[in-house]
């Protein structure tokens, strides 16, 4: 590799794809009495972005509070707390031409961990079409048939 760094001095490859990560969500899903306790963040986002690199695509992770523009599709995997200002800035993204995909646990709670008094995703149930108003989780191997 040191005999190829002058070559690849300078160059870079941009990613347009993109998954969300909040240090806030992470730690807030650690906490007791979360929907799931069976369920591991960093597992679900390991999953998406060896999907991702599996295919040869370069990923950047962002924050949801940054500037989305250039990616043409960004990934909200259980992005479980999620301010009112960030879905607002996720609906502009879509607006303007980005695919976003959001998973299970996606907007359960406010910044402050407040439940909504309207249905899940909290802020984004018109940009997803759809409007959760209560979940029962499985636990790990059980199946409903």
């Amino acid at each position: 590799m040191k005999m190829l760094a002058p070559a690849l001095k300078g160059t870079h490859v941009p990613a347009e794809v993109c998954i969300l990560y909040s240090h806030y969500n992470d730690w807030t899903l650690q906490q007791p009495m979360q929907p799931n306790k069976f369920f591991n963040l960093r597992e679900h986002i390991q999953l998406i972005y060896n999907a991702l690199h599996d295919r040869n695509m370069a990923v950047d992770f962002c924050r949801p509070s940054e500037n989305l523009s250039k990616y043409k599709l960004v990934f909200a995997p259980s992005l479980h707390l999620l301010s009112g200002g960030d879905a607002d800035l996720l609906k502009l993204y879509v607006q303007n031409g980005g695919t976003l995909v959001g998973t299970f646990n996606t907007g359960l709670v406010s910044e402050h961990s407040l439940v909504p008094n309207t249905g899940f995703p909290r802020d984004l149930t018109d940009l997803f079409g759809l409007e959760v108003w209560s979940f029962d989780p499985l636990p790990p191997g059980e199946e409903i048939i």
